[in-house]
């Protein structure tokens, strides 16, 4: 049986994948590269879903940590286990099982996607940006809620140049 600093880390190791997988939700490159990782219908990325949940419901003491027991080490050995292969697969396969007109509409959804979040352009450029991705990701990929969110805060934040860039008529603010 593992001594106690072995049940201690297992609150720990739960965080460490849940942070993880929250920290590639909120990343734009992630989301449009490595789809899969977040795709529920992927049976790898169903593997990890299933486990990440198993992992949330084990039974916790009074600190909010999942109480040491063998089911718990072997769940939380086995949501680690599912996010590492989750994140190799979709490293793996990255966009090929989009049609080859989907990848080109995501690659080009992602390139405007990082124009409309630059300080860069009026705030109107990059709302066309903005929009035109959303389009253009229409049907393929879903941005989740929150990442949605901070793309469009820093859409509407006030740029550094006014004017479109290359235009050769932009000045500082």
């Amino acid at each position: 049986m593992p001594g106690q600093s072995g049940w201690a880390d297992l609150g720990t190791r739960l965080l460490v994948v849940q942070a993880g997988y929250s920290d590639a939700q909120h990343d734009l490159d992630t989301m449009l590269t490595r789809p899969t990782l977040f795709d529920p219908t992927d049976p790898v990325t169903a593997e990890f879903l299933r486990a990440l949940r198993a992992g949330q419901q084990l039974p916790t003491g009074t600190a909010g940590e999942p109480l040491a027991s063998w089911a718990a080490q072997h769940a939380i050995d086995e949501l680690e286990a599912a996010w590492q292969r989750a994140q190799v697969e979709a490293d793996r396969v990255r966009l090929s099982r989009l049609r080859p007109r989907e990848r080109s509409r995501v690659r080009r959804a992602r390139r405007l996607l990082h124009k409309a979040w630059s300080d860069r352009g009026s705030v109107q450029l990059r709302e066309r940006y903005f929009h035109r991705a959303e389009n253009l990701l229409s049907g393929i990929i879903v941005l989740p809620a929150a990442l949605r969110a901070e793309i469009w805060e820093a859409v509407r934040r006030p740029s550094r140049i006014e004017g479109t860039i290359g235009d050769g008529g932009g000045t500082w603010v």
